[in-house]
């Protein structure tokens, strides 16, 4: 797909959760991405043939909105292509099923696509307990990016949007 340098077409994301088996983390994971989403945006789970429950739970909880793709078993990284291909939005991240996003991030992501006309933005991530509670930050930021990329450095994935 074309990058479309407008701004207003720029806003639409696709996030996708590429998943198997994850248990009770799918429906913290798809609930923070539902509650980020604005008109436009699109959000679907690719499923690699989980057997828990997982995805019948979530499937009853989130709005029809959703899609849920199956998957035909190629592992995570495939999933997350077959998420990617089913979308034509501008904005694309995945997050996977053990990963949120906090509330208004998808909303500070926007903002700052339409100030800095970026094609990638990556964030700070942090790690939570089980509690909730921060236990570390992981800097999002790099002093030179390309030369942390060749030395084998990338923003992680629940942070990365381009």
């Amino acid at each position: 797909m074309a990058w479309d340098k407008s701004i207003n077409k720029r806003e639409s994301f696709v996030i996708v959760t590429p998943t198997l088996n994850s248990g009770t983390m799918l429906d913290e994971t798809s609930r923070s991405v539902v509650e980020n989403l604005k008109e436009g945006d699109e959000y679907i789970i690719v499923d690699g043939g989980s057997t828990d429950g997982s995805i019948e739970r979530v499937q009853k909880n989130l709005p029809k909105s959703v899609r849920f793709l199956h998957d035909s078993g190629g592992g995570m990284y495939d999933a997350i292509a077959t998420g990617f291909e089913q979308s034509e939005k501008p904005i694309m991240a995945w997050l996977n099923a053990s990963d949120i996003y906090l509330r208004n991030a998808l909303n500070h992501v926007r903002d700052a696509f339409a100030k800095t006309n970026a094609e990638l933005l990556y964030f700070d991530n942090l790690y939570i307990s089980e509690n909730s509670q921060v236990i570390q930050r992981s800097r999002g930021n790099v002093w030179n990016v390309m030369a942390s990329i060749r030395a084998g450095w990338s923003p992680l994935q629940d942070g990365c949007f381009w």
